[in-house]
């Protein structure tokens, strides 16, 4: 059996093809999975980031970049293929935590000179940044991902007014306007009171907010 922990599937890789192959996986997503799309798709702080790091590390323009990774028009795939994306994606992170903290670590070695300094600063940011877009898309398919055994996802979804939501943690979200809906966001509130998005942008007339399944209490 293999261990999460130690599994690894990009050996071999130098740091900037690593984070090159973590974005296009997540982008993928985004390309494939309406709800993916729906939270990190074109009008998103993060797919803007993500379509410009890529860009970036690729040498090609971010408009070449986003006519390739337009965002989902079609409903998304099986949920029961969510599962097994969620457990990639998380074995991804693991890798790229693990490569940031050897580049880190490169920075701060003694006998290291100025050039190099910068340049494995440069990866460690560039690797986490790519973790960090990783570990977004891992909460999506959480939240996404039903019970194997009924296929529903149980939430106790609280009214703002109240129940006050943790500061600072990331949780679904209800807006006034998307009670027809019913879909949730991802957002959390910060210590003044101000609800945000998960892409930095303010988040308005919040009215209810639950735990994301995987972080339940």
């Amino acid at each position: 059996m293999t261990n999460p922990l130690t599994h690894t599937q990009m050996d071999g890789l130098p740091a900037d093809r690593q984070a090159v192959k973590a974005l296009r996986h997540v982008l993928r997503r985004v390309q494939d999975d309406t709800r993916v799309a729906h939270l990190m798709g074109p009008g998103s702080q993060a797919y803007d980031l993500m379509t410009e790091s890529l860009a970036s590390l690729e040498g090609i323009s971010v408009e070449t970049v986003r006519k390739i990774y337009t965002g989902a028009t079609m409903n998304a795939p099986d949920t029961r293929k969510r599962a097994a994306e969620h457990a990639e994606a998380e074995r991804l992170i693991g890798v790229l935590d693990t490569m940031r903290e050897s580049a880190l670590a490169d920075a701060d070695r003694e006998y290291a000179d100025e050039e190099s300094v910068e340049e494995s600063v440069y990866m460690a940011r560039q690797i986490g940044f790519a973790a960090d877009m990783l570990r977004t898309y891992a909460a999506v398919l959480a939240l996404a991902t039903p019970s194997p055994i009924t296929n529903t996802i149980l939430l106790e979804r609280h009214a703002v007014g109240d129940t006050p939501a943790p500061v600072d943690e990331i949780v679904l979200i209800w807006l006034a306007e998307d009670t027809d809906d019913g879909r949730p966001w991802l957002g959390h509130i910060d210590a003044g009171g101000r609800w945000w998005f998960v892409d930095a942008s303010i988040a308005r007339n919040v009215t209810h907010w639950a735990h994301r399944p995987r972080a339940a209490k």
